[in-house]
């Protein structure tokens, strides 16, 4: 979540990315859970992070959100730079961001989900590039968001 605007992260667009970035160190170590034991643990992280007031809900199913106080975000992001892991994390991000363009360009055709990526590609785009594969990502996002 460090990645993301602060503000109004649509939940279905952080579910996905939680999902892809779970996906890498499953739980139950087989990698196979059904949607619905996803749907719990996903859930589960929710309320645990909620608890901890490191994030609010706002709204409900598909218009819902997430917001992150901006001090937690910017811990995160100094947290990763610490361990020398931004790079990998920001191009996960650009990926994660082109995918989500791409899906809404062929299935939906939603102009008001494309107009809340907009904000989270904006402060990506605007975060330092430090290999070329980046800039790469970047350019090809700003191309395809239009």
């Amino acid at each position: 979540m460090s990645f993301f605007e602060p503000q109004d992260i649509p939940a279905g667009m952080f579910k996905e990315w939680w999902v892809r970035r779970s996906a890498k160190g499953s739980r139950s170590g087989s990698g196979e859970e059904s949607e619905d034991e996803v749907d719990d643990l996903f859930e589960d992280d929710i309320i645990l992070l909620g608890s901890c007031n490191l994030i609010s809900a706002a709204g409900t199913g598909a218009g819902g959100a997430f917001l992150m106080h901006a001090l937690v975000q910017l811990s995160i992001r100094r947290w990763i730079e610490t361990r020398g892991i931004q790079g990998q994390y920001r191009e996960g991000f650009y990926l994660f961001l082109l995918s989500a363009v791409q899906t809404l360009e062929k299935h939906t055709r939603s102009r008001p989900l494309a107009i809340k990526l907009l904000p989270h590609i904006d402060r990506v785009v605007k975060l330092p590039t430090e290999a070329s594969n980046e800039a790469a990502l970047r350019a090809t996002l700003l191309s395809e968001a239009g």
